[in-house]
């Protein structure tokens, strides 16, 4: 087990395909959190900043025209690098804990194993948009592509996004992404499978993980209260 950069604070990210219940997750362990006192931001990509929502809106919106692969990449990655200089980077340098809808492991697998782009180019893309920051833990939420689909939200665009309408093999390789980096980086990715019914047990595992990272490299003091 190792860090996945030098600064103080923590990173922890959330990856998983459509309808695998990050949102949840990620607001329950900002409560637990929180109670402890710690200093909690949150980022998403895309979206999460000013410039990151106006590129989410291109690459999900459905009402807006498909764009051709390599500049969804680099519009994820662009996003990515707002939310890493105006969000990840001030929360890490001062002892904070960032939490992170989606992170690089998000590029892999999507436009990586989904689309079927380069992978070395997206991880050289991935260490410059984010100055070689890799989160500290990676939860993945393990689901079902087809049954994630029929739980996913349309609330945001009124109908299911771009991502969500594209055909079940493309979500499959997503998902065949997400296990092959599990199964390469089992320190640092957690596979929590997802159960719909079991929300609070998921929460419970993914709390073990987090305070078993913080007493393991004894972060407990270091990180910074808001009420010291």
């Amino acid at each position: 087990m190792k860090r996945g950069h030098d600064y103080p604070g923590l990173l922890i990210s959330f990856e998983g395909g459509e309808g695998s219940g990050k949102s949840t997750q990620i607001k329950l362990l900002q409560e637990y959190l929180s109670q402890q006192g710690y200093v909690i931001s949150r980022g998403r990509c895309s979206g999460g900043t000013p410039i990151g929502e106006r590129i989410r809106e291109i690459l999900q919106n459905p009402k807006i025209e498909d764009l051709n692969e390599r500049t969804e990449l680099l519009l994820f990655i662009g996003s990515r690098a707002e939310s890493v200089a105006k969000i990840v980077l001030p929360t890490l340098k001062s002892g904070g804990i960032c939490l992170h809808d989606r992170f690089r492991e998000s590029s892999i697998a999507y436009q990586g194993h989904g689309l079927g782009l380069d992978l070395a180019m997206i991880n050289l893309l991935n260490d410059f948009a984010t100055n070689n920051i890799k989160s500290d833990i990676v939860f993945f939420f393990d689901n079902d592509p087809e049954a994630g689909l029929k739980n996913t939200s349309t609330k945001e665009f009124g109908e299911k996004d771009k991502i969500e309408k594209r055909e079940l093999s493309f979500h499959e390789r997503v998902r065949e992404g997400y296990i092959k980096m599990a199964q390469e980086e089992p320190d640092r990715i957690k596979v929590i499978p997802f159960q719909k019914d079991k929300i609070g047990e998921m929460q419970n595992q993914i709390r073990k993980a987090v305070d078993q990272y913080i007493a393991h490299f004894q972060l407990r003091d270091k990180l910074i209260r808001a009420n010291p």
